[in-house]
This record gives C-alpha cells, sequence and structure tokens, in this order.
C-alpha cells in the first residue's frame, strides 16, 4: 500500500519536476531515484519533488556526475544518497561553480577509499575553499587519503574539519596562499614604480 501510495504521489508531481530537469540528466536521475525507492524509499519522494531546485545549486555540465555520485553513494546507504542530494547540494550552492568540477574529481578519487568522508568533504568544501585553493588544496587533501588509509576513523575526523592535523595544516597552507599575495600585490608595486620586473 505504501508504494502504491508513493507512485501515486510522484505521478502526481511528474510533470512539474521533471519539466524542471534537463532532458540530459533524466537518464541519471531516474536511476538515483529508483535506487533510492529500493534502499531508502521513503525519502525517495522528497528527492524526486527537489530534483530540479536541487540541480540548480550545481555547475550545469557537471549535473550528471554530480546525479551518478549520488546514486553510487545511495547503493552504499540510502541515506548517504539522501544526505549528498540534499545537503551536500546545499553546501555547493555557496561555491562558485568553476570549481564543482574540480570538486567532484576529488571526491570520486575519495569515494574508494571511504562513501562516507565523501559527504563530509563537499559539505566543508566552502568552508576550504574560503582558505586554500589550487595546489594547496591538493595537498591538504592527500593527506586526507593517507589518514584514511592508515585509520578510517582519523581519516574521517580529518574530513569533517574536527581533527587538529586537519585544521592545522589547513591554516598553514593559508598562510601560503596569504603569501603569494602579498608577493604578487609588492610585484606589481614594484613594476609600477620601477618600470621592471623585481624578484621578491
Amino acid at each position: 500500500q505504501k508504494s502504491y501510495d508513493l507512485a501515486n504521489e510522484c505521478l502526481n508531481l511528474a510533470d512539474r519536476v521533471l519539466l524542471s530537469i534537463d532532458r540530459q540528466d533524466l537518464p541519471a536521475f531516474f536511476l538515483l531515484t529508483g535506487t533510492l525507492l529500493e534502499s531508502n524509499w521513503r525519502d525517495a519522494r522528497n528527492c524526486f519533488e527537489a530534483g530540479g531546485k536541487v540541480l540548480g545549486r550545481i555547475e550545469k555540465s557537471q549535473r550528471g556526475r554530480f546525479l551518478r555520485l549520488a546514486e553510487q553513494l545511495a547503493r552504499v546507504d540510502g541515506s548517504l544518497g539522501v544526505s549528498f542530494f540534499m545537503d551536500v547540494s546545499r553546501a555547493l550552492e555557496h561555491v562558485d561553480l568553476p570549481y564543482h568540477a574540480h570538486l567532484l574529481d576529488l571526491s570520486e578519487r575519495l569515494f574508494p577509499l571511504s562513501p562516507v568522508a565523501v559527504n563530509d568533504f563537499l559539505r566543508n568544501s566552502f568552508i576550504i575553499l574560503g582558505k586554500i585553493r589550487g595546489s594547496y588544496l591538493e595537498v591538504w587533501f592527500q593527506e586526507g587519503l593517507k589518514l584514511l588509509q592508515e585509520n578510517k576513523e582519523s581519516g574521517h575526523a580529518y574530513f569533517r574539519l574536527e581533527s587538529t592535523r586537519s585544521e592545522e595544516l589547513l591554516e598553514t597552507l593559508s598562510c601560503g596562499v596569504e603569501l603569494e599575495k602579498v608577493r604578487e600585490l609588492l610585484g606589481m608595486y614594484s613594476r609600477a614604480l620601477a618600470g621592471d620586473d623585481i624578484q621578491i
């Protein structure tokens, strides 16, 4: 009876929901909702109804990857897939769209070691990117991978930003970012004064 009622609710929502999702993303969206129906049917309706709104938070070219990763997480644990789809999308909404692809690249590398850590990492991505980017982000991320391989609990705390090592390395690397900004600013100032490039 519950499945019948849920199916009716989804059918009633279908026109509005499906019109809000780009055609090329529909196969991955259907795959995700199908997996959720099997593993976490209570939340499947909410995810289905929120589909267009959730995907609107993700850079357009990366929505298919986002959906596929959500489906992979749902296969591991339905609640992980729901959390990724709903909560992680809210976090990514605060991240500049051009960074979505790189964050998903890193998440796909993280997934085989710990699906749980994927959600933690992306939920904190806005905080992390507020301090470090580029090669500094790679250094911080690699340290997390190393910790996960050595000890799952320590690795999970690292990506939740709840470990001393995570916070200390983040602060150390962010100092490097600030020094680069200062060096660049001083270089511009020197060129403006002298008309020549001066090594800072």
